[in-house]
C-alpha cells in the first residue's frame, strides 16, 4: 500500500501495455476465474525516483498453450502470419505490450506457473503529490493545425506518435506510412503535396527491402520540400547526428525520448524552422 501519488508516465503508451495485458488475460485465460490488476509503488534505495510495478494476473486456461519463454519467443519473433495457435491468437497484442515497454524502457515478462499466469511490467518513476499537475515545459506553444507525414516500419510507433501530435495540436492531420514497401513513394507524394512536417523512421524495414530515412530526407529536400524534416533513430552519436544533419534532417530526436517529450521538441524545432523561412521570405507549408 502506498499514499496517493502521481508519476509522471507517458499515459498513451502505458494504456497499450495495460489494455492489451487485460484483453490477452480475458480472452486466454479461464473462463471462470476473474483477471486481477495490481500495481504497486517501492522506494529505491538511494535514489529520488521509483519503481512502479504492475501486475496482470489470470487463471491459465488448460486448453491453451502453455506459456514458456519459447512460447513467447515465437509470439515475437514468428511472422504475424504464421504464430496461429487458434482462430483468435496472432501474437499481435503481445508484441504491441512487448514494443511499446521498450518505448517507456519498461522490464516487462509474461510467465507462467502451475496454473497461474502473470504479466509484469515495471519502471523506474518519477512522482508528484496526487492533485498537482506535473512540471511543463518552458516552451512557446504552437497554436495552428498542421499536416504530419510520418513513415515508420512500427506499428506502434505509428499510433504513438500520431495520437501524441494529435491531442498537443488540436485539428492536426497525420499521415501514417510504412506497413508495406509501397509506401514509400506514397509518402514522398503526400509529404511534397501537403505536409508541414515529416517525420522519417531511418531504418524501415519491408521484408527483404531496407530504406533509410536519410535517403528519403534527401530526395525530399532536392524534390524542394520546404517544411521540417525529422530524424526518428535509435542511433544518435554525434557522428550520426553529423551524417543526418548532412543529409538535410533539421531535427534529430532518439526513439527512446518518451513520445510526449518528443512532440514537444517537434514542437519546439517547428516553430524554429518556421521563424526562419519566415525572416527569409519563403513559405514552409506545402502546396
Amino acid at each position: 500500500p502506498f499514499e496517493a501519488a502521481a508519476v509522471l508516465l507517458d499515459e498513451a503508451v502505458c494504456r497499450i501495455i495495460l489494455e492489451n495485458a487485460v484483453k490477452n488475460a480475458l480472452r486466454h485465460g479461464h473462463a471462470d476465474h476473474p483477471v486481477r490488476l495490481h500495481m504497486a509503488l517501492h522506494d529505491l534505495p538511494g535514489a529520488a525516483e521509483k519503481m512502479l510495478v504492475f501486475r496482470v494476473v489470470n487463471r491459465a486456461d488448460p486448453q491453451k498453450p502453455r506459456v514458456t519463454p519459447e512460447f513467447i519467443a515465437r509470439a515475437l519473433e514468428e511472422p504475424v502470419a504464421q504464430f496461429h495457435y487458434d482462430r483468435v491468437s496472432d501474437g499481435l497484442g503481445l508484441r504491441h505490450i512487448f514494443m511499446a515497454a521498450r518505448i517507456l524502457h519498461m522490464e516487462a515478462s509474461l510467465t507462467q506457473e502451475d496454473k497461474t499466469v502473470t504479466f509484469k511490467a515495471s519502471a523506474r518513476v518519477q512522482t508528484v503529490p496526487a492533485g498537482e499537475a506535473p512540471p511543463e515545459p518552458d516552451l512557446v506553444r504552437l497554436h495552428k493545425a498542421v499536416v504530419v507525414c510520418y513513415i515508420d516500419d512500427n506499428e506502434v510507433a505509428l499510433m504513438l506518435v500520431a495520437n501524441a501530435i494529435k491531442r498537443r495540436w488540436a485539428g492536426s492531420v497525420v499521415h501514417q506510412f510504412g506497413r508495406h514497401v509501397i509506401e514509400a513513394d506514397d509518402f514522398m507524394e503526400v509529404t511534397l503535396q501537403h505536409a508541414d512536417i515529416a517525420i522519417l523512421d531511418q531504418n524501415i524495414q519491408f521484408d527483404k527491402t531496407c530504406f533509410y530515412g536519410t535517403a528519403l530526407s534527401m530526395q525530399l529536400l532536392e524534390a524542394g520540400f520546404a517544411g521540417l524534416v525529422c530524424i526518428r533513430s535509435a542511433n544518435t552519436s554525434d557522428e550520426d547526428i553529423a551524417a543526418y544533419k548532412s543529409c538535410g534532417a533539421h531535427c534529430i530526436i532518439d526513439k527512446s525520448v518518451p513520445v510526449g517529450s518528443m512532440v514537444q521538441q517537434l514542437e519546439k524545432a517547428y516553430l524554429s524552422h518556421t521563424s526562419v523561412h519566415q525572416a527569409s521570405g519563403s513559405s514552409v507549408t506545402a502546396t
